[in-house]
């Protein structure tokens, strides 16, 4: 291509245009680019490549985009224009004659993406957010809608889903159900399908997932056949981890099940209910609740306990909270015993209530003069006052005072005592 306005030699058109079909690979070079040290600002494609693709695309319409990363681009005015679009991972040295097989159609390709290919940056959470439930982040979470979404692939054939058949309306845990789909292959040439398996927790204590991949299958088919798939699951495949009792825990509860090409298409649908168990309430007395364990929070991040283990929090503004559900208030807690330190020194307040960070009733407050050493931990013991109200489940909020605070836990205990610092 030259320069002042022409192509090629006299002005000609390039040969792309005179081309059956153009081809434009673009992708990064991940001895360059691809390392896990560096961070791209946003998901577009280099300035450059872009440009490159929408002129092969001017000059010949019949153009395929072929795409080698080591990550996902937001592709989202190519996926508008480009009739046809291939990606591939680094593959090593045979990947010139696999990415040649499936061009050519000597092979129907039938990858899979394992991650969501987003439309913009925007769709992310900020770098160094790992709260996925909050931030809605990965396709379990995501709530928006994705250029490409986890497990989509197309391939040169069609496929059909039947009905999603349960051996049984209800599992429980240790027991197995069995869930099974016919698909068939209703294009023209052999291809092979990936079925996904994907399920839902239609209501619970704490957050679930959107979405979450169960199980899935690879099954070839020549046009016209049919498969029954089989997936076999377990009672206890439903489970989610339990703040409370610190354990993996299968909770009563319907779930929805559903059969696809991919995690946003939803070919055939079924309900199971999963008879488990209820999770239990925190009974103020006795109980201690580590930083870790939390339901919510805000202005908060997690910490080290110690250099060696443990994970504790630090508040990042005055009137950073965690939030505890599901707490019973029996009106026994008699003292709460805080494990607090400081990132900087000075005086220090925790202030623990029910339902409310700012204007709940309070259950307890401890203040004490701390240094400024992180790993130097205080146990602050204070008396509850027996004007907190009953209830068969509240809300338990505790608050620091400024930011630099760091969290352990707290502990309520029943009975006598006196107000100590340790």
């Amino acid at each position: 291509m030259g320069g002042g306005g022409g192509w090629g030699r006299g002005g000609a058109p390039p040969p792309a245009a005179e081309a059956d079909v153009a081809i434009v690979v673009i992708g990064n070079d991940p001895h360059i680019n691809g390392r896990e040290t560096q961070d791209r600002a946003d998901l577009e494609l280099p300035p450059a490549q872009a440009r490159l693709v929408d002129v092969v695309r001017q000059f010949n319409p019949r153009t395929v985009l072929v795409v080698v990363s080591s990550y996902p681009y937001a592709l989202v005015r190519e996926n508008e224009h480009v009739p046809a679009i291939l990606w591939t991972s680094h593959g090593g040295q045979e990947l010139g004659r696999a990415l040649a097989e499936v061009v050519f159609g000597l092979s129907a390709p039938s990858g899979r993406l394992t991650q969501t290919w987003y439309r913009d940056a925007g769709d992310l959470p900020d770098l160094f957010d790992y709260d996925i439930i909050r931030s809605r982040g990965t396709y379990l979470y995501f709530d928006g809608e994705p250029l490409y979404p986890f497990g989509h692939g197309l391939s040169y054939t069609t496929f059909g889903y039947g009905e999603l058949v349960l051996s049984s309306p209800e599992v429980r845990p240790g027991a197995e159900l069995v869930v099974s789909v016919e698909v068939t292959n209703t294009g023209p040439v052999s291809g092979a399908e990936v079925v996904q398996l994907y399920g839902r927790q239609r209501e619970s204590r704490v957050p679930q997932p959107l979405r979450k991949l169960l199980a899935f299958e690879r099954v070839e088919l020549q046009p016209g056949e049919r498969r029954l798939v089989r997936f076999v699951l377990r009672g206890d495949d439903f489970w989610h981890w339990d703040v409370v009792t610190g354990r993996e825990l299968v909770e009563t509860a319907v779930h929805e099940l559903w059969a696809g090409p991919s995690s946003q298409v939803a070919a055939s649908r079924a309900e199971v209910q999963v008879v488990g168990e209820t999770p239990p309430l925190r009974d103020l007395a006795g109980a201690t609740l580590r930083a870790d364990c939390f339901d919510d929070y805000a202005d908060m991040t997690l910490a080290d306990e110690t250099r060696e283990h443990g994970t504790v929090v630090l508040s990042a503004a005055a009137g950073a909270w965690l939030r505890y559900d599901g707490v019973r208030a029996d009106g026994r807690a008699a003292r709460a015993v805080v494990r607090i330190a400081a990132q900087t020194g000075g005086p220090v307040a925790v202030t623990v209530r029910l339902d409310d960070p700012v204007t709940g009733p309070v259950v307890a407050t401890a203040e004490a003069v701390l240094p400024p050493d992180p790993y130097s931990w205080r146990e602050i013991e204070v008396p509850v006052p027996s004007a907190v109200p009953r209830s068969s489940a509240r809300s338990l909020f505790v608050v620091l005072n400024r930011a630099g605070v760091r969290f352990a836990e707290i502990t309520f205990r029943s009975g006598g005592g006196h107000d100590h610092h340790r």
